[in-house]
């Protein structure tokens, strides 16, 4: 709060052994410290959740959020809240003992510099500015502001706010986040767009067409549905046609349809899924195929299925194109899609709409006080998410192991808007199950929520709700 003066008014306050101050002007009220509901899995600095006059708001201990060792530090002599509202982001601040309001001189003000003896992180600090024989540090509001903003995006009205990667607290993220399904074929990587993507399976088997282009495999049955098989060479005009001398091996195959055409594009490895944010897909009117620019620099041509089936590609494999009639009538029957996974053998599934992306492996961080299931904490572009160890869960274990094991983690919400991360070795595949092959427990307190019937094989699908809601501290269920 400036005065015409080129004067500030701030709030000092006592904080482990220091004297600081901040700008009046973000301070609503000074309270005494009320009962805190902890929250799990978030950074060491918050202390949880706290009720101020009917709101819920985040407490901060703002001198571990600003030590550069908040071990080292002293405690207060006492303990008071700062209720502050920084623009769009209301939270609580534990400090020590607050004094009364006072001026200081703009002008007197000096930078702050990065002393080993300073206790406390440079960027935390404004500046410092002698007053009453005191030496005064000022809060720097603009970085406090910046890097809460980081772990909560401004809420809702009515809603608490969260840092734990609330779903709907990342709204924009959501807005513009985009999926696609990244795969290997001859030493590269390319990318499709998932909606594009029918079903990703194995095919061990098929009839070879020795007459056909060299990039034409051959003719495979896929739920009782001739299909064509196609290198993707072929498609990308590249005449270094990978050779398949054993039509017995398996190859991994991309379902996919466009015009009238329905086919398996054969590539060496599928690699996982990805989102990207739709300022990192590149489109060059120069350039054949649309481009993904990751934040590490990679860069990975996206390869859109009407481009590749295009009318010379249809040409060339209308003499062996199955009719599409049974094809035809089986999409008429409403499926569901799952990603498909497997522990010891047996087979389960997650709704697709329900993941929100899947990562490899990540430095586990493991929590100090057990529960549930949860094998530790990762750390997802700021986010603090809790990983849950499904072996253990779902009864395939009676202890619990350190996480180095699993190779992928798959990330989901749940019903409440939490993130998570759930364990697990190899996600196998996407799979397309029509509804009526997909039978619903009775009960919804099971882990499981459906059994679903595809090929020959039973699938159990994972009932995320329920399956989340047991790895949720005893604090943090409503009643």
């Amino acid at each position: 709060m400036k005065n015409a003066d080129s004067r500030l008014t701030v709030i000092t306050f006592e904080l482990a052994g220091a004297m600081l101050a901040i700008d009046a002007a973000h301070l609503q009220e000074v309270i005494e410290p009320v009962a805190v509901s902890p929250l799990p899995f978030v950074p060491p600095f918050i202390d949880g959740l706290v009720n101020v006059n009917g709101q819920i708001l985040p407490q901060i201990n703002l001198s571990a959020f600003m030590a550069k060792d908040a071990d080292a530090l002293p405690t207060n002599s006492m303990d008071t809240l700062l209720v502050v509202d920084l623009h769009k982001t209301q939270l609580v601040l534990k400090v020590g003992q607050v004094f009364e309001p006072c001026d200081i001189d703009v002008d007197a003000i000096h930078a702050v510099d990065d002393n080993p003896a300073v206790r406390w992180q440079p960027e935390m600090l404004s500046g410092t500015v002698d007053y009453l024989q005191q030496h005064l540090l000022l809060v720097n509001v603009q970085t406090l502001e910046r890097i809460v903003s980081q772990r909560q995006a401004a809420p809702a009205v009515g809603e608490t706010p969260g840092f734990l990667g609330k779903a709907s607290d990342r709204e924009l993220e959501q807005q513009t986040l985009l999926d696609y399904l990244l795969v290997e074929y001859q030493q590269r990587t390319y990318a499709f767009e998932l909606d594009e993507v029918k079903e990703v399976l194995d095919i061990s088997t098929y009839n070879e067409l020795h007459r056909g282009e060299d990039w034409v495999l051959g003719v495979s049955l896929v739920h009782e549905t001739p299909v064509l098989l196609l290198q993707l060479a072929g498609l990308l005009h590249d005449d270094t046609v990978n050779a398949v001398s054993d039509n017995t091996r398996m190859l991994h195959v991309l379902l996919v349809q466009a015009e009238g055409v329905y086919c398996g594009l054969v590539v060496d490895a599928v690699k996982g899924l990805c989102q990207v944010r739709e300022d990192q897909l590149l489109i060059d009117k120069r350039a054949e195929h649309p481009t993904l620019q990751f934040d590490d620099g990679q860069m990975v041509e996206v390869l859109p299925v009407a481009s590749l089936l295009n009318e010379d590609i249809r040409a060339h494999i209308e003499p062996w194109q199955p009719n599409l009639r049974e094809r035809q009538q089986i999409q008429q029957i409403p499926t569901r899609e799952y990603l498909r996974f497997f522990i010891d053998n047996d087979a389960y599934a997650i709704e697709i709409h329900a993941i929100q992306r899947i990562v490899g492996l990540k430095q586990l961080t493991p929590l100090l006080d057990e529960h549930g299931f949860v094998l530790g904490t990762i750390e997802l572009e700021g986010y603090v998410l809790p990983v849950i160890d499904l072996d253990l869960q779902l009864g395939y274990r009676s202890q619990g192991v350190d996480g180095s094991e699993y190779t992928e983690y798959v990330i989901i919400d749940d019903d409440e808007g939490y993130s998570w991360a759930l364990a697990i070795n190899h996600t196998d595949d996407i799979v397309h199950v029509p509804e009526p092959a997909i039978d619903s427990l009775l009960t919804t307190d099971s882990l499981i929520s459906a059994y679903a019937r595809f090929d020959t094989q039973l699938i159990s699908v994972l009932n995320l709700p329920t399956l989340c809601r047991q790895n949720i501290r005893p604090e943090r269920v409503t009643a």
